[in-house]
């Protein structure tokens, strides 16, 4: 456990052994905040995921690995996925943006360059 300032601290978790830390929890006030986890072992942070009050509100993947986003969820106060933004192109900018309803379902998808399109109920 390192102390990173007044009220804040982090547990580092190596999982598979090889003396480098795959899980950084970050507690502010004895509540998580965000954890920063390397998922291909590289030894670099590839999902961050922030939480408020106990509840996961942002992650941030970069699912190929290069060190960039290619996507951000955003949750709602109970913990629904509310909206997903990526960015396959990687060029910093969001190129498709989701809207989900409250039982998860997508309701509207924007796409860089399209008009807005309703997406089908199910």
């Amino acid at each position: 456990m390192a102390r990173t300032g007044p009220g804040e601290y982090q547990i580092e978790i190596d999982t598979n052994g090889d003396g480098q830390p795959d899980l950084i929890r970050t507690f502010r006030n004895n509540e998580m905040v965000e954890v920063q986890s390397d998922r291909n072992f590289n030894g670099k942070v590839d999902l961050v995921q922030q939480y408020s009050h106990g509840v996961l509100v942002r992650e941030v993947h970069d699912d190929d690995f290069d060190g960039r986003p290619e996507m951000v969820k955003t949750f709602r106060p109970d913990g629904t996925l509310a909206i997903v933004e990526r960015d396959p192109t990687e060029r910093g900018a969001v190129d498709v943006r989701e809207y989900y309803d409250n039982s998860g379902h997508l309701t509207r998808r924007e796409v860089r360059g399209q008009q807005d399109r309703g997406a089908s109920s199910h």
